[in-house]
């Protein structure tokens, strides 16, 4: 009998190794929040996706292949969607039959106003209800259910808000990586078609059913998360959905009982568990502007809180001033660096800033085997 691991790595790593090169981890962070969809008990927001990277990446190429995975109507895609046009999906009043739960919104190179926009809080709070004004007239359309929201992005960099309410991958093609698509690219084109994933595997997928997962081990995992975790309720949301995920597509392992929900094991949280580690928590420098990050690396070095015109004098740039603080201000909301109201030798109030510990913004959180909890 093949084991769970065995099970696990011939759709991640077998199966999507045939349309994707590379990004083993990416790959499986990106199926795991698929499967997510099909938890019933799971929170607003725990599995929304934002993949980020330069448009040669392969950014969407990972996500809809991933996706070829699943069936064609579990997905709905917008090449292009403006901040207010979502507002018009689905409205029940018009579809009453129609549900978002257990499908997936994929917005390739989502621009920066639709991810940052008021529609967009709305669909990840979990209420898709919205009110609006058609000819003199107040109108409320409302959407039943909620999908799991994949995004891609190069330019675009989400507000602190939103942050929150996604998780996030960095995609960065390698030199080998690089060669082996050059190879693959060649191998199509010799053959004339692209491989394709068995039949096995995607019924298999296909025949997932909606569960309410329990994890009977949750509160020793509890004792083991950082007491500072950026996104705080959202990110420990995230972390045990991941486990959540992972017992939905064991499923047919498990009992379920009389109130319908199954129980996540300790192959579930092992499995979930590296998972976690290959992920991303916090305000990651790769969505910094180049300035902010020169910041970042200058006060890190300080013993002691400067003022902006002094950062800005010493990092030599020209911006001026008034250009300068806005950057400041951005690195303070995403928790980067702190502003100290302090005296200056004029006895005025002047801010200075300084770094904020590292340790009180983790980016990375790794949990202990299962026997060890």
């Amino acid at each position: 009998m093949k084991s769970k691991r065995g099970a696990w790595d011939e759709i991640v790593i077998d199966e999507l190794g045939k349309r994707i090169i590379g990004y083993e981890k990416e790959r499986e962070i990106v199926f795991t929040f698929m499967l997510g969809r099909l938890v019933d008990n799971s929170k607003p927001a725990t599995y929304n996706l934002l993949l980020k990277g330069n448009s040669t990446t392969g950014k969407d190429w990972l996500v809809s292949n991933v996706a070829s995975l699943f069936l064609e109507e579990d997905l709905e895609y917008f090449g292009r969607a403006t901040p207010k046009a979502i507002n018009y999906l689905h409205d029940k009043n018009n579809e009453p039959n129609f549900t978002y739960d257990g499908k997936m919104a994929y917005f390739e190179e989502i621009t920066e106003p639709t991810l940052n926009g008021e529609v967009m809080l709305v669909w990840t709070s979990g209420k898709n209800k919205m009110i609006s004004v058609e000819r003199g007239k107040a109108i409320v359309k409302e959407v039943e259910g909620k999908p799991v929201i994949l995004a891609t992005s190069f330019r675009s960099i989400p507000i602190e808000e939103i942050l929150n309410r996604f998780a996030l991958i960095h995609l960065d093609l390698t030199e080998n990586q690089r060669k082996a698509i050059k190879k693959q690219r060649a191998i199509v084109v010799r053959d004339g078609f692209e491989e394709d994933y068995s039949n096995k595997c995607k019924s298999q997928l296909a025949g997932l059913k909606h569960y309410s997962v329990r994890i009977p081990y949750a509160v020793k995992i509890n004792k083991h998360l950082p007491n500072k975790i950026r996104g705080e309720s959202r990110t420990i949301d995230r972390i045990y959905g991941i486990i959540q995920a992972v017992a939905i597509f064991f499923q047919e392992d498990k009992h379920r009982d009389k109130d319908g929900f199954i129980d996540a094991d300790n192959e579930d949280y092992e499995i979930a568990r590296g998972i976690i580690e290959n992920m991303t928590f916090g305000f990651p420098d790769f969505l910094l502007a180049d300035i902010q990050k020169r910041v970042v690396d200058f006060l890190k070095k300080q013993k002691e809180p400067k003022q902006a015109q002094e950062i800005l004098q010493r990092l030599g740039d020209p911006m001026t001033i008034q250009n300068f603080r806005p950057h400041l201000q951005r690195l303070v909301n995403l928790k980067k660096i702190e502003a100290i109201p302090l005296w200056n030798e004029k006895n005025y109030s002047v801010d200075k800033y300084q770094i904020v510990e590292e340790l009180n913004n983790p980016e990375n959180i790794k949990l202990p085997a299962f026997e060890e909890l």
